[in-house]
């Protein structure tokens, strides 16, 4: 049986790694895709979460330099 590259569209047998005359790999191509996409995901969610407790955290940081004793107890 025979399939159609998704490249060249030239026919292909059907079970190969990769086309005989382009030499495209689907499995390459997926996994390359699926670390850009990972990547991607990786980096967004740091952005998303992270960002936000950075803020949060570099408020208290900056709120506590100028914390007394006193201040803190309402003395």
């Amino acid at each position: 049986m025979t399939v159609t590259c998704a490249r060249c569209d030239k026919e292909a047998d059907d079970g190969t790694q990769k086309c005989p005359r382009c030499d495209y790999r689907p499995q390459k191509s997926m996994q390359v895709m699926g670390a850009v996409i990972f990547i991607i995901g990786l980096v967004t969610s740091v952005l998303l979460v992270g960002i936000p407790i950075a803020i949060f955290g570099a408020y208290r940081l900056f709120k506590g330099r100028n914390l007394t004793i006193e201040s803190e107890y309402g003395l």
